[in-house]
């Protein structure tokens, strides 16, 4: 599988370096709202910065570990131009595989190891779905 190269430049006085991307999957720069819902039932309110087909980037205000287990509720709207539009549902069973901490906000990148589908939920609602024994959202490695 061929890998991508990323430019990095650290600081303005550092030259440029190639480091390969170890991701697999193509990233789309999607913004969806989004709830993580920690394992002590705390939920936290975000968007996503990028998703792929195995997994989503976004911001949060809490600290998760690497490896932490979490409900991932993606909010994908049916239609992005009419606010009142239905929602479909993603409810993911993700795996915390990076978290960078910054100022204000700490970035966590997530895999799906599995997903179960809802609809019919108008955007805004408050609806949360549980797991339905779907299939792992990626083949096993």
């Amino acid at each position: 599988m061929p890998t991508h190269q990323v430019t990095c430049v650290p600081d303005a006085n550092s030259s440029a370096s190639v480091v390969p991307d170890r991701r697999k999957r193509r990233r789309f720069n999607l913004q969806y709202s989004v709830t993580l819902i920690l394992p002590d039932h705390e939920s936290i309110r975000t968007h996503t910065v990028n998703v792929s087909s195995d997994g989503f980037f976004c911001y949060c205000s809490t600290s998760l570990s690497i490896g932490q287990i979490v409900t991932a509720l993606i909010e994908i709207p049916e239609d992005s131009r009419d606010a009142g539009c239905q929602v479909l549902i993603l409810c993911c069973e993700a795996e915390v595989l990076r978290a960078e901490t910054q100022p204000g906000a700490s970035g966590v990148a997530c895999r799906i190891r599995n997903y179960s589908v809802g609809q019919d939920v108008k955007a805004g609602s408050d609806a949360i779905f549980g797991f339905r024994n779907a299939p792992s959202a990626h083949a096993t490695q």
